[in-house]
């Protein structure tokens, strides 16, 4: 997983993430950081086999920032910006 440091800053950023599973069956994924503004970001891919890409809420360090996908959709891919 990677992260894009604040604007400006210098320091390294190190990051964490982890699959979720909500209570009504939906798939997403949690990311935070030691520093910084950031939010999680994953790709999700239907039966069908469409992607799309949902967003979690901006947040600052050390605040958790989930995206879920779709009732019944898969995360593919997730990454912090």
């Amino acid at each position: 997983m990677t992260a894009v440091p604040a604007s400006g800053t210098s320091a390294a950023q190190a990051c964490w993430g982890q699959p979720e599973r909500g209570s009504a069956g939906h798939y997403g994924n949690s990311g935070w950081c030691d520093s910084g503004r950031y939010r999680q970001v994953i790709r999700c891919q239907t039966l069908g086999d469409y992607r799309y890409v949902h967003y979690g809420p901006w947040v600052w360090a050390p605040e958790k920032s989930t995206a879920w996908c779709n009732l019944g959709d898969r995360v593919i891919d997730t990454w912090l910006e």
